[in-house]
């Protein structure tokens, strides 16, 4: 835990705002409505909550993510704060129970100090320590399907029922975070055919299990698939054209997690265990059924995936330095086999993530510390990194729900889940003028650091209006912005609308600020 911490807290999370990925505002935010709702005495019905939370903060993205992490995101955060040091500290926690889970699996058939080496690697592979300074599902969902994974293995080997009822669970809570966990889906099969145990079909728990996880996820998913699948980069449909570059591209990525040398060495050690025992086999198959399901399903080419297989990936070092040492037993005195593994694992592939995203925060604090702007709602013109990070920050920085936020790519303008599909709202700067002075929108906070290729025709449009009129739209700040370690001076600028008090506020519709109609909206 203390390693955790320290890599942790040492990666300038604490000082960052909660960006450093397009989804982390969106988890924030998720775990900060179910900690609010909580906090309220449940007493209202949590879909007209959510509702009234959106309202103020357009980053609740509960249905396109499964609730679990947000749930435990949320309960956290109940107990010990909304913070970025609360945050941190319960991703350390997770990645600390990852290394500890991968100690305990190793230590028995590898020697406790190989087992050490292999606990402390997964702390120190680069995605496990990007995102432990992160609020984002990954931690989590790889210590949720290792579990699985491991008791479906003692499922095989011990015949008890229990283990099969334990796999359902653990599967059903990883499917409820993500939906990469579907690839456990794959992993009963896989092993009954690695290890030829065609009596197990024959069991209860077997098909038990299959319904345990069938009634915890089903009724999500059946309700969630479309929202989900508006956001597959690839396709609609499974397809030739993604799976003949998804596979390569992630099985490179699998070999590549903690460099190519220990890369190999983990996938020897992995094909050399796979039979020994059925618990070694549930974690050799792993990685190949989540390389199955991102090389069918057409989500995205997106390298995190591959941390659902960095405890794999651990055992496998350690499967491969034990090997070594029982070769050579003079390596195994000195501990030499590890020690040298890890060495390379230094020398090619261990790098300290830092997270340096900053600006959004500062500004949204700024704008809450300033009584006058109490009721006053802000538009935050920037792309979805940008205005991600301001409503993170907004929602941080008062007692919530506080200030309306509209962000400009929902209300400006219309596109899908992940930039598709462009639509602005207006057709001229003087129907947008017209819309802003109706709200009235107190603050434009236009952001000047967007990248190009997330430039739309709205920005321009509310470019022309703010500087139409200097008088009516008043400078009242600049902000440096940083973006992934690059500074951007004076980026970020806000400008009030002049009188804008004076107005009463329109009655904002969900449909409107979602950039989307809906039902009864």
């Amino acid at each position: 835990m203390f390693v955790a911490l320290m890599l942790s807290f040492t990666s300038g999370a604490l000082e960052s705002d909660f960006a450093a990925f397009q989804d982390e505002p969106s988890h924030l935010v998720s775990g900060l409505l179910i900690r609010d709702w909580l906090a309220s005495g449940a007493s209202v019905h949590p879909m007209r909550f959510a509702e009234e939370y959106y309202l103020h903060y357009p980053k609740v993205a509960i249905g396109q993510w499964p609730p679990a992490f947000h749930l435990l995101l949320g309960v956290w955060m109940l107990f010990f704060g909304a913070s970025q040091a609360s945050v941190l500290t319960l991703q350390s926690l997770l990645a600390a129970l990852l290394g500890l889970i991968v100690f305990r699996v190793t230590r028995k058939s590898c020697g406790e100090k190989t087992a050490a080496c292999a606990g402390l690697l997964v702390l120190l592979l680069g995605p496990v320590q990007a995102f432990g300074h992160m609020a984002m599902t990954e931690l989590f969902l790889t210590v949720s399907c290792m579990l699985a994974v491991l008791a479906f293995g003692r499922f095989v080997e011990t015949g008890r029922g229990r283990w099969s009822l334990a796999f359902g669970l653990l599967a059903g809570l990883a499917i409820m975070t993500k939906g990469n966990a579907l690839a456990l889906a794959l992993v009963p099969g896989s092993v009954i055919v690695a290890t030829r145990r065609w009596d197990l079909l024959k069991r209860p728990a077997l098909w038990g299990s299959a319904l345990v996880v069938g009634l915890v996820c089903g009724p999500w998913y059946a309700l969630t698939l479309n929202i989900a699948r508006g956001s597959w980069a690839g396709g609609a449909s499974p397809n030739l054209d993604f799976s003949m570059q998804a596979i390569p591209f992630y099985a490179s990525e699998w070999v590549a997690l903690g460099g190519w040398l220990v890369g190999l060495a983990a996938v020897f050690g992995l094909a050399r265990r796979g039979g020994s025992d059925p618990v070694w086999t549930a974690i050799a198959v792993w990685p190949l059924c989540l390389l199955f399901l991102h090389g069918v399903l057409p989500s995205s080419f997106d390298e995190r995936h591959m941390i659902l297989i960095a405890p794999s990936f651990a055992c496998g070092f350690a499967a491969t330095a034990a090997d070594l040492a029982q070769r050579a037993p003079r390596w195994r005195q000195l501990s030499l086999a590890p020690a040298v593994l890890f060495l390379a694992f230094g020398l090619e592939a261990f790098e300290k993530p830092r997270k340096d995203v900053s600006g959004y925060g500062t500004a949204a604090r700024a704008l809450v510390g300033d009584p006058s702007l109490m009721l006053s709602p802000f538009l935050i013109a920037s792309d979805s990194f940008g205005e991600g990070a301001f409503v993170a920050g907004v929602a941080l920085a008062e007692e919530r729900p506080g200030h309306v936020v509209l962000r400009a790519t929902k209300v400006l303008g219309t596109s899908d889940w992940i930039g598709r599909n462009y639509v602005s709202t207006f057709a001229s700067a003087d129907e947008m003028d017209a819309w802003l002075e109706q709200v009235p929108v107190g603050i434009v906070a236009f952001d000047d650091s967007t990248q190009t290729h997330h430039w739309y025709e709205h920005q321009d449009l509310l470019r022309e209006v703010v500087d139409s009129d200097p008088e009516r739209w008043v400078p009242v700040g600049e902000f440096d912005v940083v973006r992934e370690g690059v500074s951007y001076p004076g980026a970020l600028k806000l400008y009030r609308q002049a009188r804008h008090e004076m107005r009463l506020p329109a009655q904002l519709k969900l449909g409107r600020v979602l950039g989307r109609q809906l039902p009864g909206f």
